[in-house]
């Protein structure tokens, strides 16, 4: 079964209602999407004040769609910021959305905590985190598995953060100046027969922003229209995990092992 997820990104108050355009959009199209929610302060809005926008989530909840954790705040903090070359990258590619990238273990613990307590006091209890602009430290791997998240991912791969197990699935976001832009109807095309010919999984990322554009906004939904019509399962990323990994198998062959887990 060839699968897809469509992910939108940056959920949260202060893009609320481009969120639930894109999501009415989606749906027309019988998509269930992995709605990415920035649990903390950001653009000068709070997911915990703003009571409406946490009813429309739980509504969308209600109908299949899945909330995943986005980072914390969503912008890049100066006191990690360094003059290394991975911080030069990070610069590049994140545009300062890279929150997570250059987190030591700590700190991404803490701001992992804290973004799940207030997903959980919002009434949400997501199994699965996506780092801003896909980029996190080593260390915010190690946190997110000691947090209880199942799965994570980045701009390459689907990644189970217990067991580390790895899949690789194409992502594809059509949002300017993006490094994963698809400058043109050629790529696009030549992305889905790659895919479909080895039987892949997908990833659509979209933005609310993009909604503003008219050629991103119609590039994005006739990526998505293509890839259902050529017999693609939407489904979550929590849904993917289920048949992209294999299930831990936890073998007892002895009683000190037995008694270790118990």
């Amino acid at each position: 079964m060839s699968r897809l997820v469509v992910s939108l990104h940056d959920v949260a108050p202060a893009t609320a209602e481009l969120s639930r355009r894109w999501l009415e959009l989606l749906e027309t199209l019988g998509v269930r999407a992995s709605l990415l929610v920035i649990p903390g302060r950001w653009n000068g809005q709070e997911l915990s004040k703003s009571p409406a926008f946490v009813d429309w989530l739980h509504a969308a909840e209600s109908r299949g769609h899945e909330i995943v954790q986005h980072g914390l705040l969503h912008t890049r903090d100066k006191q990690f910021v360094s003059t290394s070359s991975r911080s030069r990258i990070g610069g590049l590619l994140g545009r300062g959305c890279q929150e997570f990238w250059e987190l030591p273990y700590e700190e991404a613990f803490q701001r992992l905590v804290q973004g799940k307590s207030i997903l959980a006091s919002c009434g949400f209890k997501p199994t699965g985190f996506v780092a801003p602009a896909w980029m996190m430290s080593e260390g915010t791997l190690d946190a997110l598995r000691d947090t209880g998240f199942h799965y994570t991912n980045n701009h390459t791969h689907l990644i189970n953060t217990q067991t580390g197990e790895k899949k690789f699935v194409v992502v594809t976001s059509q949002r300017p100046r993006s490094l994963l832009s698809l400058p043109g109807v050629a790529v696009t095309n030549g992305i889905a027969k790659y895919v479909e010919a080895r039987e892949r999984s997908m990833r659509i990322a979209i933005h609310p922003a993009d909604l503003m554009s008219p050629r991103l906004r119609e590039a994005n939904l006739k990526l998505i229209t293509q890839f259902l019509s050529r017999g693609y399962v939407s489904m979550t990323y929590q849904e993917m995990g289920t048949y992209e990994f294999q299930p831990v198998t936890i073998h007892k062959s002895s009683s000190s092992k037995k008694n270790q887990l118990t």
